[in-house]
């Protein structure tokens, strides 16, 4: 397993080293595009923003390590890496999108099972693009490259299947049943030329909303967009932008963070040709795979001189306390964050040496075992 583990590993930082180095947007162009889409925009001045160890962190903000052992010993259940997890009081669902695949765990990490199977059939898919789950416990899947939606229930049973009036990279089932998307920059169908639409459960459109600029590469595909929750909000960007949209749990949008990075932010004009300009892109900073929001905090990952650096920005003190760097794009710190909990991976393969952890957790990961570790970020 060791073996198959590593290549999977290899394989996919080859594909994602270019598009994960290259995730930015330039200040200047962009107040225009952020009034026209909410009143409510708030700059968040990182530019001047203390810099701080993430080991200088206060409790207060972020709790001790919960550790949860998965189940990674059977062909159903087995991960490569993990870039997105959903939590319910009795399971845990995360996606390995090397393998395109959500596997279910109980809360204690023992093995459940796999939602659906690869295929082209009506009840499969080609390949994951986003997941999520809905208050009834039903799992929305969907398959970027066949282009609809699948929904099983919480015994992870199909129940339906829809082809989407769009190209889509994110979702969240709102509240309501409304369905909040994160539409893709070369979408030609419903709400093109849009970042976000709001559908109902039939997948009628109700709105679209905050148009791509000219600065947008479409060509280019970035992985790993999400939606995040958190208790008061849901928050969305994308990886070449440094805006991060904010909605109600209701889907209404009502606040816009524009992160400022001086000097470090990316110009315009390179982002017009990512692939030709991804060298350049080594000497800024800028937001990727997500960011969750709440009053006191907005966490998640920077793309920072060319290596990934996970952060936790203090909005009251305007203090940013960032991790070490690391060189792959796919690190693990950081994977995501639910049910107010920063959540880590741990695997035989990464380079677990910056953590400090116990002795039980060292032996599992020796033995090709995978770790959730949790923390409650307020």
């Amino acid at each position: 397993m060791m073996n198959m583990r590593k290549f999977l590993k290899t394989t996919l930082a080859i594909i994602l080293i270019a598009g994960a180095g290259i995730i930015v947007y330039n200040i200047q162009k962009t107040e225009t595009l952020s009034e026209q889409a909410c009143d409510n925009v708030e700059i968040i001045d990182y530019a001047h923003a203390e810099i701080k160890g993430m080991s200088e962190i206060p409790d207060t903000l972020l709790g001790d390590k919960k550790y949860i052992f998965l189940d990674n010993g059977n062909s159903d259940t087995f991960v490569s890496m993990i870039t997105k997890v959903a939590m319910t009081d009795n399971r845990i669902y995360v996606l390995d999108p090397k393998l395109s695949k959500v596997v279910v765990f109980d809360s204690k990490g023992k093995g459940v099972g796999q939602v659906g199977c690869r295929g082209q059939g009506k009840s499969e898919y080609v390949s994951i693009t986003d997941f999520c789950l809905s208050d009834n416990g039903d799992i929305y899947l969907i398959d970027g490259v066949q282009k609809k939606l699948l929904v099983f229930d919480s015994r992870l049973r199909f129940k339906e299947s829809k082809m989407l009036p769009f190209d889509a990279e994110a979702i969240k089932v709102l509240q309501d049943g409304n369905i909040l998307w994160g539409l893709c920059p070369w979408n030609l169908g419903k709400c093109s030329g849009k970042k976000i639409a709001v559908t109902d459960k039939n997948l009628n459109v109700m709105e679209g909303l905050i148009d791509f600029d000219e600065y947008t590469d479409p060509s280019y595909i970035f992985s790993f967009i999400k939606i995040i929750e958190t208790d008061v909000c849901l928050s969305y960007n994308r990886e070449i932008d440094s805006h991060i949209y904010v909605f109600n749990k209701n889907g209404t949008l009502r606040q816009v963070l524009l992160f400022d990075f001086g000097d470090m932010d990316v110009p315009d004009e390179k982002k017009k040709n990512i692939e030709k300009n991804l060298r350049d892109f080594e000497r800024y900073c800028c937001l990727i795979s997500f960011a969750a929001v709440t009053d006191r905090i907005v966490a998640g990952q920077l793309k920072k001189f060319g290596k990934t650096v996970p952060f936790i920005y203090d909005r009251l003190h305007n203090i940013s306390y960032e991790g070490e760097g690391h060189d792959i794009p796919t690190y693990t710190t950081a994977t995501d964050y639910e049910k107010s909990y920063w959540i880590t991976y741990l695997d035989a393969v990464t380079d677990n040496r910056q953590y400090v952890v116990p002795d039980s957790v060292n032996e599992y990961l020796k033995n090709e075992g995978m770790v959730l570790c949790l923390q409650k970020l307020e």
